[in-house]
């Protein structure tokens, strides 16, 4: 993992966003995993997954939710 610092003063970045028409909306049940999965990938996700991820029920709608808009485009 690598970490970013910058100088002082902090730049706001959420305020930049706003200003240039970004809402930042997040979906807080959106998997963390890229767009194109390889298999190891997957079943490291849901081993962690089933150890202990809050909002299980809530991701894994979301889950089913992207592959059937995949499916079905």
């Amino acid at each position: 993992m690598y970490g970013v610092r910058h100088s002082e003063p902090y730049a706001n970045y959420a305020a930049f966003a706003t200003a240039n028409g970004g809402l930042g909306n997040v979906n807080p049940d959106e998997p963390p995993l890229p767009g194109k999965v390889e298999y190891q990938q997957a079943q490291k996700f849901a081993e962690a997954f089933l150890r202990g991820q809050p909002r299980k029920a809530a991701i894994a709608t979301t889950l089913f939710q992207d592959k059937i808009e995949q499916l079905t485009s």
